[in-house]
């Protein structure tokens, strides 16, 4: 597995090409950035941009030492959802950040602060409202069938797990009208692991609250057959067998009020993954890592391009396992590709 960061790979839909001729000192699309090359190409550009500035530490770090190999592509504008679009434009004037409390009102859906600048000392508060209440990768109704492997760095796949889930947001819907029988709940969020038989059947359901308030959350524990509540702050528990925890899910899994400090360190371009395989559709996750060759469980054929983005420090409650979390986010989306913990 990646260590340091967890490489969060969003995909949106297919396409890297360009056409534009490169430019003088310029990296051509399509050329691998890897060990062997990475101190040859630190000093040339990608779409005007010095590579070595778009490495992030950690992501330099799994490419000398892990085996990550980077295809290159150039930048390419995203392209939203024009309901998503719409709902924004209609609805965000409405949004109101409490000075105090950092809590929100007014919200109906849409992006809460499309625009943020680095000069609004509330800057990194309003970017996790937009990825709490309009997440790009969620739907309406998220479903999800998917594949975790644990793989050694040196000596290869170990085992797998495989979850099945569903998120039914109730709250910002674009595509059905809300649910206005409870009015407080985001979201409802049921997952269930099939594979293997040691964990197969144990499921989670949780209630999450749009106010702050802590989960309402249950667990069916299949050694006794019976459905037991739990506590709220299972946010931030690791997920069966796995040092991953709840939170980790697509970088950040949790209410912004529930973290204590948020700051905005700047902005800056990274090397990202924003166009590739789409989320939606069903893929073998074993085609997407190197399971053949030691240094095993980089990630395979995701062009990365150069992306715009904010930079979040996040720190963490004290019982939390983490000391701090910093997450790179998409300016021109609720997108968050890295959490660097």
């Amino acid at each position: 597995m990646l260590t340091r960061c967890a490489v969060v790979a969003i995909c949106l839909a297919v396409g890297i090409f360009s056409n534009t001729a490169p430019r003088a000192g310029e990296v051509e699309a399509g050329t691998l950035l890897n060990a062997g090359n990475i101190d040859s190409l630190l000093e040339q550009t990608l779409d005007g941009h010095r590579i070595g500035d778009l490495l992030i530490e950690s992501v330099e770090e799994n490419i000398r030492k892990y085996g990550l190999e980077i295809p290159l592509a150039n930048y390419q504008p995203l392209e939203l959802p024009p309901k998503y679009l719409a709902a924004t434009q209609q609805n965000s004037g409405s949004v109101k950040l409490d000075p105090t409390t950092k809590a929100i009102s007014g919200y109906v859906a849409g992006v809460p602060f499309p625009e943020i600048t680095e000069a609004d000392p509330d800057a990194g508060i309003k970017l996790l409202w937009n990825f709490f209440h309009a997440p790009l990768p969620y739907a309406d109704v998220f479903e999800i069938k998917a594949e975790t492997l644990l793989i050694d760095v040196n000596k290869g796949f170990e085992r797998s797990l495989e979850i099945e889930g569903t998120t039914l947001y109730t709250q910002g819907r674009t595509s059905l009208q809300p649910v206005t029988i409870e009015p407080n709940i985001l979201k409802r969020q049921l997952v269930v692991f099939t594979k293997p038989y040691d964990v197969a059947g144990l499921g989670q359901f949780i209630n999450r609250y749009s106010d702050g308030t802590l989960d309402d959350a249950w667990i069916y524990v299949k050694s006794v057959r019976r459905t037991r509540r739990v506590s709220g702050g299972t946010w931030m528990d690791p997920m069966p067998n796995l040092d991953q925890l709840y939170d980790d899910y697509f970088t950040m899994d949790a209410h912004p009020l529930w973290y204590p400090e948020i700051k905005l360190i700047g902005r800056r371009h990274i090397l990202a993954t924003a166009h590739g395989i789409d989320p939606n559709i069903a893929h073998d996750v074993k085609d997407r890592v190197v399971l053949d060759s030691a240094p095993y469980g980089a990630p395979k054929a995701q062009s990365w391009e150069p992306r715009d983005v904010w930079v979040v420090e996040i720190v963490l409650p004290k019982n939390h396992p983490y000391g701090r979390k910093l997450v790179y986010m998409d300016t021109e989306a609720t997108l968050s590709y890295f959490a660097d913990t």
